[in-house]
């Protein structure tokens, strides 16, 4: 059963995340919706932890907040053959990032 409530679409992206005011750790964020995000990493929060991300798209900076609804940490050698990483539900979008994801998920 699919508990998304928002279309995600494929969005390949690096991006910087962490507490409070630092985002130190790095991965992928391989999908997105309006409501969430999905990244790719090993340094994984556990669920209900707020995060800052860092967004850098077309020669701008986004920021969000949000929490972790899940995490899942596995071996390095299989960081890229199982599924890994962290959901996010967005909680704040800066307006620009919003308007990029609008876009993105609308086509």
């Amino acid at each position: 059963m699919n508990k998304r409530i928002s279309k995600r679409v494929p969005f390949r992206i690096p991006v910087k995340f962490g507490q409070q005011n630092e985002c130190t750790l790095t991965g992928l964020g391989i999908d997105i919706s309006k409501t969430g995000f999905c990244i790719k990493t090993n340094s994984v929060y556990p669920p209900g932890t707020l995060i800052n991300i860092l967004v850098h798209y077309n020669n701008e900076i986004f920021h969000a907040t949000g929490t972790v609804v899940w995490a899942k940490k596995v071996p390095p050698s299989l960081i890229y053959t199982v599924k890994a990483g962290m959901g996010i539900r967005f909680k704040n979008i800066d307006i620009g990032f919003k308007n990029m994801i609008i876009e993105k998920t609308e086509k």
